[in-house]
């Protein structure tokens, strides 16, 4: 799915401003370039996950009570030049529904948050259409 490998690119992309937490996250979650290359052709994989989350916390997207901070999240979104304001004001009401992130599990939300996000925006068809469900429907984040 396009979607997924540009938020994977997002990711590397933010993170390569810190190419040190990048390394220590790749280096905790045992995963290479290639691996994260190969994972977005498909399913994301735990290892992609738990780097993601990795990186998400080195950020300060979630911090060390385990909650999402939207402010930190904000600014990465806004570095990330494939989400324009109409994603934006998508992604923020879905991101809010996850407050908590204990595993890497946990991510994938997250990522479909602003998976959607970008395919909301390019008046495409999203996995959920009202991000109210997502809890719910997906039965992460808590």
């Amino acid at each position: 799915m396009i979607s997924s490998k540009k938020l994977l690119l997002f990711c590397i992309v933010v993170l390569s401003a810190a190419a040190d937490e990048r390394d220590e996250c790749m280096k905790e979650h045992n995963i290479t370039m290639k691996e994260m290359s190969d994972s977005i052709m498909g399913d994301i994989s735990e290892k992609v996950l738990c780097f993601m989350k990795c990186a998400f916390e080195r950020k300060g997207a979630i911090d060390i009570n385990r909650r999402i901070n939207m402010e930190k999240m904000d600014e990465i979104m806004d570095q990330w030049a494939h989400l324009s304001d109409k994603g934006k004001s998508f992604a923020v009401p879905c991101l809010q529904e996850y407050t908590i992130v204990r595993t890497c599990s946990d991510v994938k939300p997250l990522h479909l948050c602003l998976e959607d996000a970008r395919e909301f925006q390019l008046n495409t068809k999203c996995h959920v259409n009202n991000p109210s469900h997502w809890r719910k429907m997906k039965g992460y984040g808590r």
